[in-house]
């Protein structure tokens, strides 16, 4: 499952965008479906493998 967390303020954040995915599906496969605004801040959980990916984000 990757998950989109939104974080209002230090105490108030929740999940606002789910895909499901079986255990073989890399970060890489599904971020194109989490981000979307070109406005917001994405924050990775481990090294991203997809340097074309970060320099189109970027």
């Amino acid at each position: 499952m990757h998950t989109r967390l939104v974080v209002v303020s230090p105490d108030v954040a929740f999940p606002d965008k789910i895909v499901p995915s079986t255990g073989t599906v890399s970060d890489f496969e599904s971020s194109d479906a989490l981000i979307e605004e070109a406005d917001a801040t994405y924050v990775m959980d481990r090294g991203y493998p997809s340097r074309k990916n970060l320099m189109d984000w970027q």
